[in-house]
């Protein structure tokens, strides 16, 4: 028992040495920083693009986010509907703050995003509410599929924000 738990901790240690924020687990190529990026941006472009149509999936194909996901995207549309609303989403800025690769062919990537947003009356379009902004800090968990990165959770982080930073919301 004890020549176990002595290999168990040697191991793990081993495994920890290995890893690197950006590369994962040993034999586990290096994560494309920016092609992670341009995922997450892709995916906000067409959630966006689909919030501001009132659900109309046109890009609901491209979009590299799991079926949970879009689920939930549609599950929002309706309840918008439901209270008369269309929301208008534009990103002013991300920055990437962290990527790393916990096992293989999954990436967790840490956001810092800054967000336009206003609400509009579904059926005139006539403004709701006024134009407000936010910056809010988000955990994306994407998978390596056969088509490419996919967002498969994202979660809001708490972070702190440098007061020294400009932000364009």
């Amino acid at each position: 028992m004890l020549a176990l738990a002595a290999a168990c901790a040697v191991l793990f240690a081993l495994l920890a040495l290995q890893e690197t924020p950006f590369s994962g687990r040993t034999g586990v190529a290096p994560v494309d920083t920016g092609e992670i990026a341009n995922t997450i941006s892709l995916f906000n472009k067409i959630y966006t693009d689909i919030l501001v149509s009132d659900g109309v999936p046109a890009h609901l194909n491209a979009m590299p986010a799991s079926k949970q996901i879009r689920h939930e995207l549609f599950r929002q549309i309706g309840f918008l509907r439901d209270h008369g609303l269309i929301l208008i989403m534009d990103m002013a800025d991300m920055r990437v703050i962290s990527i790393n690769s916990p096992a293989a062919n999954i990436v967790e990537a840490v956001t810092f995003e800054e967000w336009n947003y206003l609400y509009q009356e579904l059926g005139t379009r006539k403004l709701a509410r006024s134009i407000k902004g936010m910056g809010q800090g988000f955990r994306y968990t994407l998978i390596n599929s056969p088509e490419g990165w996919k967002i498969a959770d994202i979660q809001p982080e708490d972070m702190e924000v440098d007061p020294d930073e400009s932000f364009k919301f």
